[in-house]
């Protein structure tokens, strides 16, 4: 078993390894570190992870767009950002998030949580 893990690739193992939830947990934090950076919108939060999954060669197996979509969505009904501007009417204004107090929190917690899980793989797992 240890022979064959070294034959496969870091993105070949993320994509056996990593479940739905774990990816879905990943995006979560990926694009609220996004948004803490600067304000954005949907559409460029999915260029700039389009363009991520492109660059690392990384096959989920998802539909990015629609993943990235919900995954706002469900940031923003839970308070972790907030969205400014689109406006209805024939040309709708695209809106602009921003991280909230809450979702800057969420931040944080996340990178302990992810520190303490890698540092749990690492010392089970023996290369």
């Amino acid at each position: 078993m240890q022979g064959e893990f070294h034959k496969c690739s870091a993105n070949e193992i993320a994509a056996h390894y990593i479940t739905k939830d774990m990816y879905h947990a990943i995006l979560k934090v990926m694009l609220l570190n996004m948004i803490s950076m600067h304000q954005t919108h949907a559409y460029g939060l999915l260029k700039h992870v389009s363009r991520l999954v492109r660059q690392k060669h990384i096959k989920f197996g998802t539909n990015i767009k629609s993943d990235v979509y919900n995954t706002v969505t469900a940031l923003e009904s839970a308070g972790y950002i907030r969205a400014r501007g689109g406006g209805g009417g024939e040309y709708r204004a695209k809106k602009c998030y921003t991280i909230t107090p809450k979702g800057r929190a969420a931040i944080r917690e996340s990178r302990k949580v992810f520190a303490e899980a890698t540092k749990a793989i690492n010392e089970i797992v023996t290369w």
